[in-house]
């Protein structure tokens, strides 16, 4: 290698360094904005799903004069429809055999459940606030929603 030459090789190796440095960092955004995207996807879905979960849920609930404690205790129980039990158990209301979940196949089943179990034994006349209370069921939020009613 003759000296006049060095000078070329040395700028063909800091491209080449400076190169791979610019790939590397092109890569990495790339992988972040592709996270972003995914995780965008995901909050989108959840919302899609919680909103079409609710309507559905308002259908169902028409008519009932319990239906806002109702809605709140499935919000709250599903963790706004996002929580892994609702996810993977389609279970609205978090019902549970001692430290398994119960799965449903779907989640009207986990409502229908609740209805029937639960809620067909709510005496005439009771307020839907002292029903969970005597019956122990429900998460504190819905007991702080009824408190405020």
């Amino acid at each position: 290698m003759r000296n006049s030459e060095r000078p070329f090789y040395i700028l063909l190796i800091g491209c080449l360094i400076f190169g791979v440095f610019i790939t590397s960092k092109y890569i990495q955004a790339h992988k972040e904005l592709r996270k972003t995207i995914k995780n965008l996807e995901t909050r989108d879905s959840l919302w899609y799903a919680h909103h079409e979960i609710d309507s559905q849920i308002q259908v169902l609930l028409s008519g009932n004069p319990d239906s806002a404690y109702i809605l709140r205790q499935i919000v709250a129980e599903s963790g706004s429809f996002g929580s892994k039990q609702f996810q993977r158990n389609r279970n609205l209301f978090g019902f549970h055999n001692g430290n398994d979940y119960l799965k449903f196949p779907h989640w009207r089943d986990s409502y229908d459940y609740f209805m029937n179990r639960f809620y067909c034994d709510k005496k005439q006349g009771e307020s839907y606030c002292d029903f969970i209370r005597r019956r122990k069921f429900g998460s504190n939020g819905v007991v702080d929603y009824c408190m405020e009613k």
